[in-house]
């Protein structure tokens, strides 16, 4: 469909054509019957643009006052038009963590380096705080305690103890001291006459100590490439990790003697006594 300019041009040339042919005939010249069907063809082209340009105008006029009221309903705080929103990708629950030790993987250990890297990389600003607040001198990237207790919540259906409900402790200073009740009173059957014999409670306290537990992630360079992008990526990480971790503590918590860098675990808490071969 020809545009209002251009049938405004051709307007313009139709009528310069019969003009022309106009002047020839005040001028003296008879025009010959070919030349008066194409005055009647030119004039009958004409009318008919005229038409199709009036009701293209008028369109455009229209098309422009709509435009116009749109403008001014929003200038005068009209609710705007709602538009269906794409649902956002759920979040993976630890995935700053893994965040985390892929930006150290990047930076090989650097941490400030892998503070930029987070920042720039889109891995959120608490990665990038907590990695900025490393102290490596002092044992490395502490783990904020907002982000472990999403590993630890993480933990509790992969960690056969942790999912009995056992109860977790925060070791202020890595220490912790908690009173207990060594040995309970005694009771049993008298005679009438007789009296009851005193005996006490005895109270004791139980001191804990905190143990550090390492895990070693490899992480391919393809992943690393997604890092951060995609919660697919977080999710193989975090699920790696939190398997292995739960392994190993169950194995801590149920078997471990306690010995050097090891936790105590149930074995030893029981007294010898009442420790029996499996046979």
């Amino acid at each position: 469909m020809p545009t209002i300019l251009e049938m405004k041009a051709r307007r313009a040339d139709i009528a310069a054509q019969v003009q022309q042919l106009a002047e020839l005939e005040q001028a003296g010249t008879e025009l010959t019957a070919e030349q008066l069907q194409q005055v009647t063809e030119l004039q009958q082209e004409f009318t008919a643009l005229g038409n199709k340009l009036a009701r293209a105008e008028a369109a455009e006029q229209m098309q422009a006052a709509a435009a116009q009221q749109v403008e001014t309903l929003n200038a005068q705080g009209a609710p705007p038009v709602l538009l269906p929103a794409t649902p956002a990708a759920p979040r993976v629950k630890g995935a700053a963590v893994a965040r985390m030790a892929m930006a150290l993987i990047q930076a090989q250990g650097n941490y400030q380096l892998a503070a930029d890297i987070a920042d720039k990389g889109g891995y959120g600003g608490e990665v990038a705080a907590a990695l900025n607040s490393a102290t490596p001198s002092a044992g490395g990237v502490l783990i904020p305690s907002n982000l472990a207790s999403e590993v630890i919540e993480l933990l509790r259906p992969k960690a056969v103890v942790r999912r009995m409900g056992t109860r977790s402790l925060p070791l202020n200073n890595g220490n912790l001291t908690l009173p207990r009740m060594k040995g309970g009173a005694a009771v049993g059957y008298i005679g009438s006459d007789t009296d009851a014999p005193v005996t006490g409670a005895e109270f004791d306290d139980l001191k804990l100590s905190s143990k550090k537990m390492a895990a070693l992630v490899p992480i391919s360079n393809d992943l690393l490439g997604h890092a951060g992008i995609s919660p697919n990526v977080d999710q193989v990480v975090v699920d790696d990790l939190t398997a292995a971790i739960g392994a190993r503590e169950d194995k801590a918590f149920i078997r471990d003697n306690g010995s050097g860098n090891l936790p105590k675990g149930l074995r030893f808490w029981v007294l010898d006594g009442n420790v029996f071969k499996a046979p």
